[in-house]
């Protein structure tokens, strides 16, 4: 892609309160609650027949587990625009598969905020988490997945202290093994289904729409199924320190067979 040199004051448009970032704070028809997991983490439920577009996160979502924590970060933000134009848009492998997921998302509720990732997308600048060592990671995820930072370092087009946010793309049939990292972390998935665990516990499936909040050092994974899995994450704090594997048996199995613990892998 050739570069696109944009300047500071133009990000907002893209990114900012008229784009991604905006369209986190509306409501995507869904109504924020917490829900005591089997394995004692806490994460977030939606039901998507009981508020229509439009109303604001804060006022569904304050006071949930997980969504609080992320409205009160952006609210006590003190955002600043890059003083320079931005990095060159960067592109990966599975950056290939994001028209894919956008139509996926549009039709699963979350159009609004698959437009608005769409027009953003020209000027991302998609990377890969390095922090990993590639024999704790895998080489199917390791090849298989990109970020875009919104909020965050001196890369992003909009920086803060110690807190982040972004997009973030995992390729189809892949294993995120189990992880974990000192920084409260929400994921808000644009499409799904997708399968998740806990504490290294029982699979559960994820819709688009459906936030996933997990404690700081909570380990956790997530199985990708047929369709490219695209969601908004943010960390809360303590955003540069890095996350960690932590290792569990049944990891060649999952890769190999696409299966969790007997059970298929998330419909497409």
């Amino acid at each position: 892609m050739p570069a696109i040199a944009i300047k500071a004051g133009d990000v907002p448009e893209f990114v900012g309160k008229g784009g991604i970032v905006g369209q986190l704070e509306l409501a995507h028809a869904m109504r924020l609650e917490p829900m005591r997991a089997p394995d004692a983490l806490h994460r977030a439920d939606a039901d998507g027949d009981r508020l229509s577009h439009g109303r604001r996160l804060e006022t569904l979502g304050r006071g949930s587990v997980g969504i609080g924590e992320v409205l009160d970060g952006l609210g006590g933000l003190t955002v600043r625009p890059r003083n320079n134009n931005l990095p060159k848009p960067g592109r990966q492998p599975v950056c290939n598969r994001i028209d894919d997921v956008l139509r996926l998302a549009s039709g699963q509720g979350m159009r609004s905020l698959a437009d608005a990732t769409a027009a953003a997308d020209p000027y991302l600048r998609w990377i890969t988490y390095d922090a990993y060592p590639k024999d704790e990671i895998g080489v199917p995820m390791l090849h298989n997945h990109a970020f875009a930072e919104l909020i965050g370092s001196e890369e992003a087009p909009l920086q803060a202290d110690d807190f982040a946010m972004g997009v973030f793309l995992i390729g189809p049939n892949i294993l995120y093994r189990d992880h974990c990292h000192p920084a409260p972390e929400l994921y808000l998935p644009y499409n799904g289904p997708s399968s998740w665990r806990f504490d290294r516990g029982q699979w559960a499936q994820r819709r688009g729409g459906q936030p996933v909040w997990n404690q700081a050092n909570a380990i956790h994974a997530t199985f990708v199924g047929a369709n490219p899995l695209l969601m908004v994450y943010a960390w809360t704090q303590d955003v540069a320190l890095p996350a960690v594997v932590v290792p569990a048996s049944d990891w060649a199995e999952i890769e190999s067979s696409r299966r969790h613990n007997g059970a298929p892998s998330p419909a497409p």
